[in-house]
């Protein structure tokens, strides 16, 4: 499949609003002008179409969003100097240890990124991820993918 199959494809228009930033890399997102109150979020998930429809709900909601589908993609955001309010990822990427990893990886180049992981069943929601980690179990809702997001960026 070439990038243009991949930016062609119904995803892309599903996901109106939400322009292609690194379309040879699977990084999508909104151009980097949030408004004054825009929060930036960073979401990972592996499937896109779950990605692509956070992204739309948060941005409906007045936020930047920017989705990738692999760590590496996500962690090149960071290295590059790109800041974001919150990072919402899978407890499982594909352990708990690796998601964890990741999400340390993430903080050392913003140590101050708030995180919301995901999780998608009773057996995800009991695995050992520490408590300074807030968690919305999928699938979710828009009204409380907002309200966890807001309660976490709430958070001083």
């Amino acid at each position: 499949m070439t990038t243009d199959t991949v930016l062609a494809c119904p995803l892309q228009q599903a996901a109106a609003g939400i322009a292609v930033v690194r379309p040879e890399r699977f990084c999508f997102g909104r151009p980097a002008t949030p408004h004054a109150t825009s929060s930036r979020i960073l979401i990972l998930d592996t499937q896109a179409h779950l990605a692509a429809m956070t992204a739309v709900m948060l941005t409906d909601a007045g936020h930047t969003a920017r989705w990738c589908l692999d760590t590496r993609d996500a962690l090149d955001l960071l290295e590059a100097g790109h800041r974001f309010d919150l990072l919402l990822a899978p407890a499982l990427h594909p352990t708990v240890e690796a998601g964890l990893a990741f999400v340390h990886a993430a903080r050392r180049h913003q140590p101050d990124l708030r995180v919301v992981l995901t999780h998608g069943s009773a057996c995800e929601a009991r695995t050992e991820i520490p408590d300074t980690f807030a968690r919305l179990a999928k699938p979710y809702t828009r009204a409380r993918l907002q309200r966890k997001v807001s309660e976490v960026l709430d958070r001083a």
